[in-house]
């Protein structure tokens, strides 16, 4: 039952333009088979998000194409293998020097949110809202990158357009709903607007 969507699964990839990987994956022995075999198939720019971060822990990141990583504080910690006690700053020149050592990028998600890159550049977005923090926003924003990177949008480009469209669309919201009703579908349903609003501005 399980061999034939991924046969199936396995054709699919050798067409794909980019792939995201990671929410509702679990944690479990077949997920940990499957995420194995996955990263094998995979040869396109892919986001890793959520239970695919931990999976990685125990892979060889060299091997995989250059793709985006998207961890929260902790899940990064747990990605380089750092203690939790870690400050901020220390965890800032670890990841650089991870940086250095890899094709990819790390989105690291909260206030703010910061992508690193190659060279120690950093990018910083400060917007957003508090309601965002909410169940699936995470995973809109992985599927906004990986659409970009669909589009043949380089790494770096595709990852800050989704992070400044994703907080426009959770300050759109806010001032719709207030940050205490936002949902992750809210956030989905303003992506246009947000698109709009950037439109307008360039």
């Amino acid at each position: 039952m399980i061999l034939f969507p991924l046969k199936k699964g396995k054709e699919l990839l050798k067409t794909a333009k980019a792939v995201m990987i990671g929410p509702g994956i679990g944690r479990g022995l077949i997920s940990k088979w499957i995420f194995r075999l996955l990263l094998k198939w995979i040869k396109t720019p892919t986001v890793f998000d959520a239970d695919a971060l931990y999976h990685l822990k125990k892979r060889d990141l060299k091997k995989i194409p250059p793709s985006i990583l998207t961890p929260h504080r902790k899940e990064c910690l747990d990605l380089l293998k750092l203690p939790h006690s870690l400050k901020d700053q220390d965890l800032f020149h670890a990841i650089e020097d991870w940086i250095k050592q890899t094709p990819h990028l790390i989105v690291l998600k909260g206030i703010p949110t910061i992508i690193f890159m190659d060279q120690s550049k950093k990018l910083v977005f400060f917007g957003g809202s508090p309601g965002m923090a909410t169940a699936g926003s995470g995973d809109v924003l992985t599927g906004m990158m990986a659409g970009l990177l669909a589009k043949k949008i380089p790494l770096v480009q595709a990852a800050s357009l989704a992070v400044y469209l994703h907080q426009k669309a959770g300050e759109i919201a806010e001032k719709e709903l207030t940050a205490y009703s936002i949902t992750a579908s809210d956030l989905i349903d303003r992506i246009p607007f947000a698109i709009s609003l950037l439109l307008e501005d360039s």
